[in-house]
């Protein structure tokens, strides 16, 4: 007899996680809930145990978080390192703030951080008229904006 993988199910995963999570709740007189971010990375796990390791983590996470919310820190490691994070390419583009931001496969994380600040720095400089609007608008202080401009290499001039 073959039975496919919980995996194979998915649809089946939230409405288990929702029943079992009420079920031992219940059962240990405490109150929890499932942040959305930790079902998706649920959701996504092979769950090569099937329901009974889906029972399993559900029961250590309603007794061992400390928090009301599961986040998905709270996971445990081999569900959380198996997580894959999917970005559509379209959330590379913030419509509200008009800034596109850049994929940086290439780059350290210290590296993305600061293209992506001085991404923000220049398109709030570029739509203000001075670098004091600039720094409300980034909703920062207008000296931590000049000393951001100067360590990043940012040359700033005065509009008239």
């Amino acid at each position: 007899m073959n039975i496919p993988t919980l995996y194979k199910w998915k649809s089946d995963i939230f409405p288990l996680i929702d029943v079992y999570l009420s079920m031992l709740c219940e059962q240990y007189g405490i109150k929890k809930q499932i942040m959305p971010e930790s079902l998706k990375i649920m959701e996504s796990y092979q769950w090569p145990g099937n329901v009974r390791e889906l029972i399993n983590i559900i029961e250590f996470l309603v007794v061992s978080t400390s928090e009301p919310f599961i986040i998905p820190r709270g996971l445990p490691e081999h569900i959380r390192d198996k997580w894959i994070l999917e970005i559509p390419q379209e959330s590379f583009r913030d419509e509200k703030s008009d800034i596109n931001l850049l994929p940086t496969n290439n780059l350290n994380l210290k590296e993305a951080m600061a293209q992506f600040e001085s991404q923000m720095i220049l398109n709030a400089h570029q739509s203000s008229q001075s670098l004091r609007k600039a720094a409300i608008k980034l909703d920062i202080d207008h000296a931590n904006l000049i000393r951001r401009m100067k360590r990043l290499g940012i040359q700033f001039s005065y509009k008239r």
